[in-house]
């Protein structure tokens, strides 16, 4: 099973303000989101390799009214 790693990294952007990008490829395509507090971009970066791994192992979410018991 190949991991798909997302990347934060910093940058300045054209105003002179400091900008958190996070980086990455699910299947071949390539996604690119710029944050303005490096903990937006980690907390999307949780979220963005939660969901690659859900579609490698073919997992899905579901919303349902059912209790776990």
């Amino acid at each position: 099973m190949k991991h798909n790693a997302f990347v934060i990294s910093w940058f300045v952007n054209q105003s002179g303000l400091i900008s958190w990008r996070v980086d990455g490829r699910v299947h071949g395509i390539r996604i690119r989101k710029n944050f303005k507090s490096r903990e937006e971009a980690a907390a999307e970066r949780a979220a963005l390799e939660l969901k690659a791994m859900q579609a490698t192992c073919g997992l899905r979410n579901a919303t349902t009214f059912l209790t776990d018991a």
